[in-house]
């Protein structure tokens, strides 16, 4: 039983750990971060800003569950269409809710303080981040991330000035290039050789008949030859 037990921490780990870096690696850094970045930049929502921050800390709380529920909302639908095997559908809903996901961190980065006045928000931020916390600490965690630190190294070194790339393309290119040739030289030499031994094939043939001719037009000879003596 507890080899069992185990087993289903252990597997449940490993679908937390995915999910998670999945969000921190794709979602949050290459996709909401850089929305939320772009969106605090415009200064054409600075008075929204000041107008948000003045709310007291419930109604902040209502401007900031809006956006959140209907990311949320979308996110968990643009899931069921994947599942039931509309993937076109489910990646552009999931890809609209980027932008709202964006809009939501923006309003937390600034109404933060104010949200965890609030005791049952700032009790579930805690476990929030307790969770994270675990996540983070557990050895599938730092595998992981070790080997995704090093496959980022491993293709800057690549994408780097030093050409290595390029060459690598190249010998790839040249590897396939050289294939082809052969492969093409080889058909060409079986179409030679076939050619030849049809050639000689058909040589011994003519010579044949050519005999063959020559034996008759002797014996039609003789034949006269005969018919001459009598």
């Amino acid at each position: 039983m507890n080899k069992f037990l185990n087993y289903l921490k252990i597997a449940l780990e490993i679908v937390l750990v995915i999910l998670f870096i999945f969000f921190e690696e794709l979602v949050w850094k290459k996709l909401a971060l850089p929305v939320k970045e772009y969106i605090a930049s415009l200064k054409i929502l600075d008075g929204l800003q000041v107008k948000i921050s003045k709310q007291t800390p419930y109604t902040t709380l209502a401007i900031f569950l809006i956006p959140l529920g209907i990311a949320e909302i979308m996110g968990i639908y643009s899931g069921m269409l994947f599942i039931s095997g509309s993937v076109i559908a489910g990646a552009f809903l999931y890809a609209l809710k980027i932008p709202i996901a964006g809009i939501t961190f923006w309003i937390f980065s600034f109404t933060k303080e104010k949200l965890l006045t609030i005791d049952w928000f700032e009790t579930l931020f805690s476990l929030l981040m307790r969770f994270i916390d675990f996540i983070k600490d557990t050895e599938i965690y730092k595998s992981v991330k070790i080997k995704i630190a090093n496959y980022k190294l491993y293709l800057k070194s690549l994408l780097s000035g030093d050409g290595s790339l390029k060459e690598h393309i190249n010998k790839v290119y040249e590897k396939i290039k050289d294939t082809f040739k052969e492969l093409d030289d080889s058909e060409k030499e079986d179409v030679q050789n076939k050619s030849d031994g049809k050639n000689s094939s058909e040589k011994p043939k003519k010579k044949k008949k050519k005999k063959n001719k020559s034996a008759k037009v002797k014996k039609d000879s003789d034949t006269i030859n005969k018919k001459e003596g009598k």
